[in-house]
């Protein structure tokens, strides 16, 4: 989780690199500092014995006075690291032993072994945390004695270091605070276009608006990538546009062909097509609840000697305020089909009883019959009205338009000889 992402993988680096960087620093100052401070004891431990060698030089010179010699060597009182301080005559036997205050008061003694101290060089080594100091006591052609000073140099080295951490540490930890709140504030100002970019592709996938932009801003790379996110989102939002217009086109063409599919172009009435394919549902219905369905078919009588003596387009215009007016006349839930020519079938629904069957058959005849104004004209045509009843066809399809086409002319029929305009098909009429 913690690389996860991008700002806290650099995060992360970025402080441990500043970490290591500063703890190189302080292992380097604290070795720095170490390798000053053993250079400084090793001078000062120089000179002091330097100094105590030259003074005790004409002790041993006149009358070896151990008394004067230890209270040279109580100089040494002063300096808190001394472990301890020995004269040697110029023959190597010890004449006074000074114990310092750094010495170890568990032990028995200092471990002395002058055939070691014979073969070290003049000067001052460092050895197993001592500093230890070898000096010559009056001229080399003709020694009077030797000095040797050990001083502890591990606990000064020790307090030394622990004194420059109290006085470094605090100052490393705030410049490291410091720069890791730098560093951050500038990743985060840094990382800002990318989450403006992560917040633009999320609302742009709840609403799918490709019209949304962002601001170039941000370093190079960012600034080119917003810009490059801009073209494509404007690419990807021109693309949506053409194919948003073009599934419209699409649509329109397919209500369109729908309707010339299922519609007639002239009247807009439903087509042959739709009206059987209606009539077939309403029968497979009417027959599974044991109802009755009433199909009504008429024709226009006189409607060839309007296209003959007026011309197609008075007989169009004559089909559409035929259907026009014939809609007034039915109820609600009433489909009204042209078949083609000047041929009309009307579905009733909820199977009216026959007075009510009888009222919309007359108010068809009679508000069919009343004159049409047209282009100045008023035409006047006749309707034949043939009617049907499905349990009479046993709820075929076929039978069923069958039964209303044979009554409609036997409509006709009757109106050449002055009876009633419309007729009723049934089981028991002979057909």
């Amino acid at each position: 989780m913690l690389f996860k992402t991008i700002k806290n993988t650099t995060t992360t680096l970025t402080v441990l690199a500043i970490c290591l960087v500063c703890a190189a620093v302080l292992i380097f100052s604290i070795n720095e500092h170490e390798s000053l401070y053993r250079e400084s004891v090793k001078s000062d431990l120089d000179g002091l014995s330097e100094n105590m060698a030259s003074d005790l030089v004409p002790l041993l010179a006149i009358a070896q006075d151990t008394f004067e010699i230890s209270t040279l060597l109580l100089r040494l009182e002063k300096y808190e690291n001394v472990k301890f301080a020995v004269v040697f005559d110029k023959a190597w036997q010890q004449q006074d032993v000074y114990f310092g205050n750094a010495f170890d008061t568990t032990s028995s003694g200092p471990d002395i072994q002058t055939s070691d101290l014979k073969k070290r060089p003049w000067g001052v080594q460092i050895e197993k945390n001592e500093l230890i100091a070898i000096k010559l006591i009056g001229d080399a052609r003709l020694p009077l004695g030797y000095l040797l000073i050990v001083n502890d140099s591990l606990g000064p080295l020790t307090k030394s270091k622990l004194s420059l951490l109290r006085q470094v540490l605090p100052l490393t930890l705030l410049v490291l605070l410091v720069v890791i709140g730098i560093s951050f504030l500038v990743q985060h100002r840094l990382f800002v276009p990318l989450r403006r970019l992560s917040n633009l592709t999320k609302k742009i996938r709840k609403t799918n608006d490709y019209s949304l932009r962002i601001d170039i801003s941000g370093k190079k790379e960012v600034a080119d990538l917003s810009r490059d996110i801009n073209l494509m989102m404007e690419t990807i939002n021109t693309e949506t546009d053409k194919n948003k217009q073009y599934t419209e086109l699409l649509k329109e063409q397919q209500k369109t062909m729908e309707r010339l599919a299922n519609f007639d172009s002239l009247t807009g009435m439903p087509n042959r097509q739709f009206f059987m394919e209606t009539l077939r549902i309403e029968l497979a219905k009417a027959q599974r609840s044991k109802q009755n369905l009433v199909l009504m078919y008429f024709d226009l009588d006189g409607f060839k000697g309007v296209n003959d003596s007026l011309g197609h387009e008075t007989g169009d215009q004559l089909l559409i305020m035929v259907c026009q007016r014939a809609k007034t006349f039915l109820r609600e839930g009433d489909v009204i089909s042209r078949l083609g020519g000047d041929e009309f079938l009307i579905l009733l629904h909820n199977e009216p009883n026959d007075m009510m069957l009888f009222e919309i058959a007359e108010r068809l005849v009679t508000g069919l019959s009343e004159p049409f104004k047209i282009n100045s004209w008023e035409v006047q045509v006749g309707v034949s009205i043939g009617i049907a009843k499905a349990k009479d066809s046993h709820f075929n399809l076929s039978e069923f338009v069958s039964n209303a086409d044979i009554a409609m002319y036997r409509s006709k029929m009757a109106n050449g000889k002055w009876q009633h305009p419309y007729c009723v098909c049934s089981r028991n009429d002979g057909r």
